[in-house]
């Protein structure tokens, strides 16, 4: 037979599991069993020079209180002693049980020894491990600062609503700071920030309702208003997904990704998906970064562009809409800084309704697909200085004060089945474009 420390062999490669418990087929000689393990696998050590009798009785020891510990993990053997076999657990490296923490500034017992309740998001935060999930009750709370690596801050059900208010903390402070990574916020609202706001080529200083600077994290369903500053930043913050979200009424601003508001770029690779920006004083999106993507997102009533890409290269805009924006609907710019804002995708995305052009171009290599200008103050689309090897087409043009493309100089562009009509201008300052 088997020699000291050999395994025996596992019938099947998959466990079956039935009432959360796992079954493994031991075959020994001509006995087939099947034993209930906490473990997938089986360890058989045979005593030297012994072999096992036809029948083996199998009798697994029992640990009702297992499951009840945070850290805990067992390893199941069977040893060979005499005719008899007997199942034996040991303790192995420990394993962390996640677990649940509740904010409540409502709930009198907060903050009691043991209890895994707070009065303060920050509590909380600062209490819970790697893994934790923190939900938080309706109420009003603190700003506050995440450091702590994979942790779930959401709303604690469908009606809870938080809000995290500045006015609480009234002076230089952001709502809410990820630094940093696999954190995830969901429906929190964070309003009323203030303070003085950045440095350019700092950070963000204050007046941020949400300043990400960690790596992969995900917002989702959360609201930034009535800011001083920004609704929210990914500052030099790579591989995020912001979805669901909305910045309001934010004076300088619904979304930025790069590096410094002065210019420095940054924030790569990020992903947005069905944002709104809605009536900031500023830019509804700025993007400074590269390889990020927009897709179905609203800028909307915003008082400067609604789109605005600046140094950012390779990215890739689907399916937006920018509507009643004050300036214009989507601007592509290079920066003097260092240049960029090359390389981009635009398709399926709409600008109407904008006091300024639908689409403006000061950059090259950009494709524009399917792409709709309407209503606009402007022209739909501008390719302005600096605009060269960029393609245009299938993009339709109707109802602008202006042209319906306007090139400002004749470049190695490429145009194919554009569609142009009542414009205020006519369809392009340049023949066979429209």
């Amino acid at each position: 037979m088997a020699r000291v420390g050999s395994i025996v062999q596992i019938c099947g490669n998959q466990p079956h599991q039935r009432s959360s418990v796992f079954y493994s087929c031991i075959w020994l000689k001509n006995c087939k069993k099947c034993l209930p393990l906490l473990t997938e696998l089986c360890r058989l050590v045979v005593t030297p020079n012994s072999s096992p009798a036809p029948l083996v009785t199998m009798r697994p020891l029992m640990f009702s209180s297992w499951f009840s510990s945070r850290r805990a993990r067992v390893r199941a053997t069977s040893a060979v002693r005499n005719d008899k076999w007997r199942l034996a657990f040991e303790p192995l490296e420990q394993r962390t049980m996640l677990t649940t923490l509740t904010v409540d500034i409502g709930d009198p017992t907060a903050n009691d020894p043991g209890d895994n309740l707070y009065a303060q998001i920050q509590e909380a935060v600062d209490a819970a491990l790697p893994g934790d999930e923190i939900k938080v009750h309706a109420g009003t709370y603190n700003p506050f600062v995440v450091n702590t690596d994979n942790l779930t801050i959401r709303e604690a059900n469908a009606n809870s609503n938080p809000v995290v208010d500045g006015d609480l903390n009234f002076g230089n402070e952001n709502g809410v700071e990820v630094h940093a990574s696999g954190v995830t916020i969901k429906g929190l609202a964070v309003q009323n920030t203030s303070g003085v706001r950045s440095d350019l080529f700092v950070g963000f200083r204050a007046g941020v309702g949400f300043l990400v600077t960690g790596d992969n994290n995900t917002l989702t369903g959360n609201t930034a208003s009535n800011n001083i500053f920004i609704g929210f930043v990914l500052s030099f913050s790579d591989g995020n997904t912001l979805k669901g979200n909305t910045a309001s009424d934010n004076d300088h601003g619904g979304f930025f990704i790069g590096g410094s508001i002065g210019g420095l770029s940054g924030g790569n690779n990020n992903t947005l998906k069905g944002n709104m920006a809605n009536d900031n004083d500023g830019r509804g999106f700025r993007l400074d970064g590269n390889d990020n993507t927009l897709k179905g997102n609203t800028a909307s009533g915003n008082g400067g562009d609604g789109f605005f890409l600046l140094f950012g290269d390779g990215n890739t805009l689907i399916s937006n809409m920018a509507n009643g924006n004050g300036s214009n609907g989507f601007q592509l710019s290079g920066g003097s800084l260092s240049g960029g804002g090359n390389n981009n995708t635009l398709k399926g995305n709409t600008a109407s309704g904008n006091g300024g052009d639908g689409f403006l171009l000061f950059t090259g290599g950009n494709t524009l697909k399917g792409n709709t200008a309407s209503d606009n103050g402007g022209s739909g689309f501008i390719l302005g200085f600096g605009s060269d090897n960029n393609t245009l087409e299938r993009n339709r043009a109707f109802l602008n004060d202006g042209y319906g493309i306007l090139v400002d100089a004749v470049m190695a562009n490429l145009f194919e089945n554009n569609f142009c009509l009542f414009n205020g201008l006519g369809g392009s300052n340049q023949p066979g474009i429209c």
